[in-house]
C-alpha cells in the first residue's frame, strides 16, 4: 500500500488496540456469543470480528499451554488494518491474520439462513476433508497472500480449519503446504481443538512440531 494514512486516524487505530490475556479474550468472545441468535450471529457482518475473537483466544490458549506466556493485541472496533490480531511473547509483538477454511461447497451460516441449506455433514463430507483438506488449505493461502499484496514476509497466518475430517495429518499437512507456506513469516493451523505450526522462517515465535491441544472450551466454537 502507497497511501499515507492521517495522523489522526493513526492515533485512533492505536488507542483502539487492546490486550488480553487469553482466557480473558475468550470470555469476552462468550460474553457477546451468548446474547446473540444464532441466525443473527453467523448472518450479520458486525459479528465477524467476534468470530475473529475466538480464533485469536483459543490460538493463544493452545500456545500458552504449550510453548510460551503470551498476550494478544485485538481491535475491539471494526479498524481495518494489516494484522487481524497480535500475539505478544517475549516482550515481542507478532502481525497476525486470519483465514477460514470451509468445505468448498458451503458458505458459513448457510444453515442459519432463511430458506438456505439445511447443512449435514455425511460420511463423504468426513472422507473428502482427510483427503483433500491440504488443497483446500493451500488454496486458502494463496488467496489471502493475494489479497494482502504478495508480500506477506512480515505477516504470520492463523488458519482456522473449518471441515470435517477424519484426522488432520500433521506431517501431510505440512509437506501439503510447504510451497503456499513459504512466503510468510509463520502459518498455524487451528481446528478447533488443537493447533499446530506447519511452517516458521522467524526466531521470534517457538514452535513445538504435531498438534498442540488447546485446553477445554467453556463452550461454543464460532
Amino acid at each position: 500500500m502507497t497511501d499515507k494514512i492521517p495522523v489522526i486516524a493513526l492515533l485512533g487505530l492505536i488507542m483502539d488496540l487492546n490486550r488480553y490475556a487469553p482466557d480473558d479474550l475468550l470470555l469476552k468472545y462468550l460474553s457477546i456469543r451468548t446474547a446473540v441468535p444464532d441466525d443473527v450471529f453467523y448472518n450479520k457482518p458486525m459479528y465477524r470480528k467476534v468470530m475473529e475473537f475466538w480464533c485469536a483466544a483459543q490460538f493463544a490458549r493452545g500456545y500458552e499451554k504449550h510453548v510460551a506466556p503470551c498476550a494478544v493485541w485485538v481491535h475491539d472496533g471494526d479498524a481495518q488494518t494489516y494484522f487481524d490480531f497480535q500475539l505478544e511473547t517475549k516482550a515481542q509483538r507478532q502481525d497476525f491474520q486470519l483465514t477460514e477454511v470451509l468445505l468448498p461447497d458451503r458458505r458459513r451460516g448457510d444453515e442459519y439462513r432463511t430458506g438456505g441449506p439445511k447443512t449435514r455433514t455425511t460420511v463423504e463430507d468426513w472422507d473428502r476433508g482427510e483427503k483433500d483438506g491440504g488443497r483446500w488449505i493451500a488454496a486458502a493461502i494463496d488467496a489471502k497472500r493475494q489479497r494482502v499484496g504478495g508480500d506477506v514476509h512480515e505477516l504470520n497466518l492463523l488458519v482456522y480449519i473449518n471441515y470435517p475430517a477424519v484426522e488432520h495429518p500433521y506431517f501431510d499437512l505440512q509437506n501439503e503446504l510447504a510451497q503456499a507456506a513459504a512466503p510468510f513469516r509463520s502459518v498455524w493451523l487451528l481446528n478447533g481443538h488443537a493447533l499446530a505450526c506447519v511452517s516458521c522462517n522467524v526466531r521470534g515465535l517457538d514452535v513445538l512440531p504435531g498438534w498442540m491441544f488447546v485446553p477445554d472450551d467453556p463452550e461454543h466454537e464460532p
